[in-house]
């Protein structure tokens, strides 16, 4: 799988370490001459790194418009798009400054429609055929059905976006397309999906209370693997409320998200497993096989080691069910949990005093050469609503193109000093590992098409401890539903 080229992060963590927190200035702004419509491609000189080349066009009192979730939501907040003022944040100025330079560049409002299910309103959109929005935003989840019903727009040939730029992932480009088709990317836009893929986040702090092997080294030595993780995790358990039933108050090795499959899930997708794959025949399921059935084999203990285990959904919450059981990490009530580093800002927020890292996904064994992230499908993609003419098309990919480029310069590093920097982190190897994740994205097209729920399959097959039997009862259905997904897909322009 091509890996994403992410020069301009390698270089953001190089030079930030000891100085992540003195970038606070607005950064500056070099507006281009203020031309009229011309056909000459330009690029700026100043850059040492790629830069786009794009036309020298305005598209005087237009607008830009995303459709996106909200930035204030409860959970998977798209806080990368919109900011209506300079505020001091890091990221928030960043957005208002990369915003500013393509309003102020192309002579366009920039302008965001929030809604909880951006599908729905896209889908009403298009069943009107209004062309209101230019741009969404929507989970992959929600992103796959709006393909099947005809509302986005094939992007695979994108006017002045060159997808080879490292401000757009080449691995979603990859993954994402079917038989040269693309409804759906991932840019640095938004980096809700960028830095949103999960790792293992653990308590240092508990590594060394119980005399465990540093996750840090054993990355560092490539011996990060899942018998790895499974012989830490489950050295540590402890009952601390002197109740014989195992409660919130205890300590566990491991937090879990497998009533619903969560945590298999991302562990069976580092191991390099993929689950929908594209064949001449069209999509066919890809994950139900020997090597899954012994990674789930190895997760068993997950459903049957209470003393180890706790799922989130086997706790007693006070108020959000996620929320608690962060609390309960920041309280060292557990070593591991499948997370992304979105969670330390919950840790400092809750003034978690232990020490809190982030590891890749462990390997399968000491053979995998390569780690492997798959992205959560309520994150969000880019797509564009079908009823843009011919005439927006061109107008937004260069408007887009430059965007993404943008972001790449002002967005990644506020997120970079923001996130990974030595004031959050308080430990080098932190931004290390964000980096290494983040170099390893994975996508399929199972982010984007559920047919049948993946993860209550995995999970569904660790609960009853026979996979094999499980994929077996499920395998003919898939079939059926990946021919359903196929067939529409044929069908779309």
């Amino acid at each position: 799988m091509k890996k994403r080229l992410l020069a301009f992060l390698l270089v953001a963590l190089v030079l930030i370490p000891f100085a992540a927190c003195a970038n606070d200035d607005t950064p500056d702004i070099n507006l281009p001459d203020e031309s009229t419509n011309s056909p000459e491609t330009t690029a700026a000189p100043e850059s040492t790194g790629p830069v786009p080349e794009l036309p020298n066009v305005r598209y005087e009192n237009t607008e830009l418009v995303f459709l996106s979730r909200p930035a204030d939501a409860t959970h998977y907040k798209e806080r990368w798009l919109d900011a209506e003022d300079i505020t001091g944040d890091l990221i928030n100025d960043a957005v208002w400054n990369r915003n500013t330079y393509i309003e102020e560049k192309y002579g366009v409002t920039i302008r965001t429609v929030e809604s909880n299910k951006p599908a729905d309103n896209l889908s009403s959109a298009a069943m009107s055929n209004d062309d209101l929005y230019d741009v969404m935003y929507e989970s992959f989840r929600n992103t796959g059905p709006a393909t099947l019903a005809g509302h986005l727009y094939n992007i695979a040939d994108f006017g002045y976006v060159n997808y080879d730029n490292p401000w757009w992932d080449s691995n979603s480009v990859e993954g994402l397309s079917y038989n040269g088709k693309l409804y759906a990317v991932i840019c640095d836009i938004s980096l809700m999906t960028p830095v949103g893929q999960r790792g293992m986040v653990f308590n240092r702090d508990l590594v060394r209370n119980y005399n465990l092997e540093d996750p840090y080294q054993l990355v560092e030595d490539d011996n990060w693997t899942i018998d790895k993780m499974i012989e830490l995790g489950t050295q540590v358990s402890d009952n601390l409320d002197g109740n014989p039933d195992n409660t919130d108050a205890d300590r566990y090795g491991f937090l879990t998200d497998n009533s619903t499959g969560g945590s298999s899930f991302f562990l069976v997708a580092g191991c390099g497993v993929t689950f929908l794959a594209e064949s001449e025949d069209g999509l066919v399921e890809s994950f139900m096989n020997e090597k899954t059935i012994s990674i789930l084999e190895k997760f068993n203990f997950f459903a049957t080691d209470k003393e180890t285990c706790r799922d989130c959904y086997d706790v007693t919450p006070t108020g959000d069910r996620f929320v608690y059981v962060q609390q309960l990490f920041a309280e060292d009530h557990f070593l591991f949990t499948v997370g992304d580093a979105g969670m330390f800002e919950s840790f400092n927020r809750m003034e978690m005093k232990s020490e809190y890292g982030i590891v890749p996904m462990p390997k399968y064994d000491e053979h995998q050469t390569e780690y492997y992230h798959y992205c959560d499908t309520y994150t969000t993609c880019l797509s564009i609503p079908s009823t843009n003419s011919t005439d927006d098309i061109e107008r937004l990919s260069v408007l887009l193109e430059d965007m993404a480029y943008k972001s790449s310069e002002l967005v990644l590093s506020a997120y970079v000093d923001n996130v990974i920097s030595l004031r959050r982190a308080r430990v080098p190897e932190l931004g290390e590992m964000v980096k290494l994740m983040r170099s390893s994205i994975c996508y399929d097209l199972s982010n984007l098409y559920e047919t049948i729920n993946y993860k209550e399959i995995l999970s569904s097959a660790i609960k009853n401890g026979n996979p094999s039997s499980t994929f077996k009862s499920q395998s003919r259905l898939f079939a059926r539903r990946c021919k359903q997904v196929t067939d529409k897909l044929d069908q779309l322009g």
